[in-house]
């Protein structure tokens, strides 16, 4: 009798799967296009070492999951040390890649896959490309063909140039867009138009004029902080304003009275020069958060991200938002037609508000939670809904934003008034509870 023993094991390596895109079946490639699809929608738990791997799946509870689910601490943490490194950050020496978190983010990938798919890597040699659709064979080589291969490429940069640049414009322009830009990623120190102009006159010209920063800031000002800078620029711009001083002296001198007068009135003109700029630039922001905060109540910057009611009375507790992703409990809307649509459908969208009792937790002593199941419940109690709460869906924050990145997570903050007025039920929850780091009660 031969006896063995069976145990848990995952391999460390990979697979990988290749289809000739000109023999191949339509059906076959679009059958193992559905299969990896597939596999990509699976919790990772399922398939051992082959899912779609999250940072947060770094999180510690995540990890005790996977061990509880696979019941293999060693294949875990073992994949736990695979992630670190999948994952690290720039400054640990790892090189990751961040989405353009700003408004047009589609229009610029059409921009580029249109100049770099369409009109230069899959188009026909004779099309201007460096595909050879008849005799691959002959598809132009970069080192072979270095001459012909650096004019198409030259002539890609500038006509994707041209079309960023299109786009840039009807965004509101290349400055703003890099405004929006650090501020998605949450860049630091955080600078306004004028500052990050100022920085770039006295380090990178070029990038001063293509960004039109000449009608950003004003470079009589910049001379108080950035004169050699200025004056490398457009010379004599501050010793115009010097020369302007000494005639005022002189005058000052000369006729006390009249130089008084004059020194007056100029005082006067550049306060009221001064105050007009900052008028303007006052009714500039109070229009632009405006026209945000309008913008915002007609869509989603991120889409609305719910947890049915049963689930969010089982849970306990305030669950992590990427806890509940992985674990597919979380129900999307895509739109403000989709959430309009989900309501008609007789389902019941919950907003509950609430404040934080600690600085890195929302609610650890679990008093808010408890009080917003006891309100869910008696909601539906008063309305004759199902006791089980399958029609009800729950937004809360630390369970419908997403806490691990910064960048999608201010996506979602910025679409809050939008949460807030497309759901059925707003409820402010404020039971007492002592705030975890303060020496302070939160109540209503």
């Amino acid at each position: 009798m031969t006896t063995f023993n069976r145990k848990l094991t995952g391999a460390e390596g990979g697979e990988s799967y290749a289809l000739n895109g000109q023999q191949s079946k339509p059906a076959a490639t679009a059958a193992m296009w559905d299969l990896f699809t597939w596999f990509a929608t699976l919790p990772v738990g399922e398939v051992p070492l082959a899912g779609t791997y999250r940072k947060s799946q770094l999180e510690p509870e995540a990890i005790d999951a996977l061990a509880e689910k696979w019941d293999n601490r060693v294949m875990a943490d073992d994949l736990n040390a695979v992630l670190q490194e999948y994952f690290k950050d720039k400054d640990e020496g790892g090189n990751p890649v961040q989405d353009l978190f700003i408004i047009g983010f589609p229009d610029y990938n059409e921009a580029l896959d249109t100049e770099l798919h369409k009109k230069l890597l899959l188009a026909d040699v004779s099309d201007g490309g460096l595909f050879n659709k008849g005799d691959p064979s002959k598809s132009l080589d970069p080192v072979k063909d270095k001459d012909v291969f650096d004019r198409l490429y030259n002539g890609f940069i500038k006509d994707l140039e041209k079309k960023y640049s299109t786009i840039h414009n009807k965004y509101g322009g290349a400055l703003s867009q890099l405004s929006l830009w650090r501020g998605a990623l949450g860049v630091t120190p955080v600078k306004s138009k004028d500052d990050i102009c100022a920085d770039l006159l006295a380090s990178d010209v070029a990038s001063f004029d293509r960004l039109d920063c000449i009608n950003q800031v004003s470079l009589e000002a910049l001379c108080q902080v950035l004169e050699s800078d200025v004056e490398d620029y457009k010379p004599g711009t501050c010793s115009d304003n010097n020369n302007n001083a000494i005639t005022a002296i002189i005058v000052l001198c000369s006729i006390v009275g009249a130089g008084l007068l004059v020194g007056v009135s100029w005082f006067a003109y550049r306060r009221y020069v001064t105050y007009q700029h900052i008028r303007r630039a006052h009714e500039q922001l109070m229009e632009a958060t405006l026209n945000e905060a309008i913008r915002a109540l007609h869509q989603l910057d991120y889409p609305l991200h719910l947890i049915q009611g049963h689930e969010f009375s089982e849970a306990g507790k305030l669950m992590r938002h990427e806890v509940l992703r992985n674990a597919h409990k979380l129900t999307i809307l895509d739109s403000l037609s989709d959430v309009d649509a989900f309501v008609a459908a007789g389902k019941h969208v919950v907003f509950f508000s609430h404040q934080w009792t600690s600085f890195t937790l929302p609610d650890p002593s679990c008093i808010q939670y408890d009080s917003m199941v006891l309100a869910l419940k008696e909601l539906a109690k008063r309305n004759g809904w199902d006791e089980s709460l399958k029609d009800v869906f729950v937004w809360v924050d630390f369970s419908s934003i997403p806490q691990a990145n910064p960048s999608t997570q201010n996506l979602a903050i910025r679409s809050l008034a939008a949460y807030a007025s497309s759901a059925t039920y707003f409820i402010i929850v404020a039971p007492d509870t002592p705030h975890v780091d303060l020496d302070d009660n939160c109540d209503f």
